[in-house]
């Protein structure tokens, strides 16, 4: 919704009586239309902000005065505050009420006074996007009322799609923790090109590489702060890393679980790790599949001091792991998506396809990448900033990743995911993990699978060649050798250098 910023002109036109007071000389600062004035038991109350700019300081000020007074009577709340917060008032057993925001930190206060502004006692309200918090005493306890907001408020107006449009631009990537599956810290490294705006309710990490540094092109929010990698420094080119903007301390993003209330169910209506929904998107309408894990199945290889080999010999022992299976069956499909439609799946969420108008798929659970994105308007590589009618919205209670690769579920071929870096995967969407311990966008990680790729030798096919020769898990004594990729963070098939970052997005 399009915030409008409203200059200090005292219309009390809110009843007779208002209409009778003489409203006070102001020459200008930030006053709430509707929650800056309020009556009680005739004596008419107002509070505004004497700041004119989000870049200075001013003072939160109470101005009252009684039906038969002739002078406005003035309190000073609180003095220094940051930005253009626009400050509500409400009373309440003689107890006067004044919230407001403080842009130094977004944190938001409630200042309350028994004796007509003399004093104040002063109550942190946490942090916030809203330019005016509203709180009320009710029945004896206090009641707030607070808007969650995915930009300040004070200049919503500068996210819009356009100048005509009352829809905001959405983050491109929303991430709950910035740490990956292993807890450990998502860095950016040069030369990487982060587009969009960005969202993080945990620290965003950063490393130069000789001397150059990651770029975010669009606008940076982060509940907690930007570190440099390793040791959590903060010396860097603020200019050069985030040329879109950055917002720091921010507070963190509650519209989390709007899915679960508006969205259109898809599959089993609770949730069961065995259960995978897939869609399969095209256009408007979807094909959808239910997988069902198996009862993992257990594999034994046996361990050899030479393998392959024509004299194999006795055995050192024996590697065991389990893996589990899928099988699919068809869930038919939606015919139609209209626009702004959330589909929302209680398990993990596999999806690929091109998107058409406004769609939004979520998940209670993790959201795998399977494929391509994309946008019905846009094609494929090109830049979607002119293609105002698609949008698509994965939303992850978890973490979204994207899969090595999968084994088809129609025609049983082996589909990779993670491709050269000159025929990248493509993802035009908007990407929100919010797991509360491991929210994430990141690439999926395997069950144990061979580095060594399978070979035709001494008339027999040989195949599971590094589980025949190593010790799975490893030991201290029975490490892996640091030339063969580890099987647990290996991808369906061998790659030549196992050690680089895998792919580009």
């Amino acid at each position: 919704m399009r915030t409008k910023v409203l200059s200090l002109i005292w219309l009390l036109a809110l009843s007779t009586f208002l209409l009778a007071q003489t409203p006070p000389e102001i020459a200008s600062g930030q006053f709430d239309a509707e929650l800056g004035i309020c009556s009680h038991n005739g004596t008419v109350y107002l509070v505004y902000n004497t700041n004119t700019s989000a870049d200075q300081t001013g003072s939160i000020v109470l101005m009252y005065r009684t039906s038969d007074g002739e002078n406005w009577i003035s309190k000073t709340v609180a003095q220094n505050i940051a930005g253009t917060t626009k400050p509500t008032i409400s009373i309440n057993d003689g107890e006067i009420i004044v919230s407001y925001m403080d842009l130094d930190g977004w944190e938001s206060y409630t200042a309350t006074s028994s004796n007509q502004g003399d004093s104040w006692q002063y109550y942190s309200m946490g942090r916030t996007f809203e330019s005016s918090p509203y709180l009320e005493k009710v029945a004896g306890g206090y009641r707030g009322f607070t808007l969650s907001l995915p930009y300040p408020q004070h200049e919503q107006d500068n996210y819009l799609y356009s100048e005509d449009s009352d829809d905001i631009i959405a983050y491109h990537r929303y991430v709950c923790s910035g740490l990956d599956q292993d807890g450990d810290p998502i860095v950016f490294r040069a030369p990487e090109l982060i587009e969009g705006n960005y969202r993080s309710d945990g620290d965003i990490w950063i490393r130069p590489i000789n001397g150059a540094w990651p770029t975010f092109t669009g606008l940076v929010i982060t509940s907690k702060q930007v570190k440099v990698y390793p040791d959590g420094g903060t010396d860097y080119p603020v200019e050069t890393v985030f040329p879109g903007g950055l917002i720091e301390n921010a507070p963190v993003n509650d519209a989390r679980f709007y899915h679960r209330r508006d969205g259109i169910p898809i599959g089993p209506s609770g949730y069961d790790d065995k259960y995978i929904i897939f869609a399969d998107v095209n256009g408007t309408s979807a094909d959808l599949y239910l997988g069902i894990r198996t009862q993992p199945f257990v594999s034994r290889y046996l361990v050899y001091p030479v393998y392959p080999s024509q004299d194999l010999g006795e055995p050192l022992f024996t590697n065991i792991f389990a893996a589990p299976d899928t099988i699919w069956v068809t869930m038919g499909g939606v015919s139609y998506i209209p626009d702004d439609t959330v589909l929302f799946s209680q398990n993990e969420l596999w999806i690929k396809g091109t998107f058409a108008g406004q769609q939004t798929w979520a998940s209670a659970s993790d959201i795998k990448i399977v494929g391509d994105i994309l946008l019905a308007g846009t094609p494929p590589g090109e830049d979607p900033s002119n293609n105002t009618h698609d949008f698509v919205s994965l939303f992850s209670e978890k973490r979204i990743e994207i899969k090595y690769g999968y084994r088809g579920i129609v025609d049983s071929l082996r589909y990779h995911v993670c491709r050269a870096n000159s025929d990248p995967i493509k993802i035009y969407a908007s990407l929100n993990a919010v797991g509360l311990n491991d929210g994430c966008f990141t690439f999926e990680y395997q069950h144990p699978h061979p580095s060594v790729p399978a070979v035709n030798m001494y008339g027999s096919y040989w195949s599971n060649i590094d589980l025949h020769r190593y010790r799975y898990p490893q030991t201290e004594s029975s490490p892996w050798p640091p030339t063969i990729d580890y099987p647990f963070y290996n991808p369906l098939w061998p790659e030549g250098m196992p050690y680089l970052e895998r792919g580009t997005v």
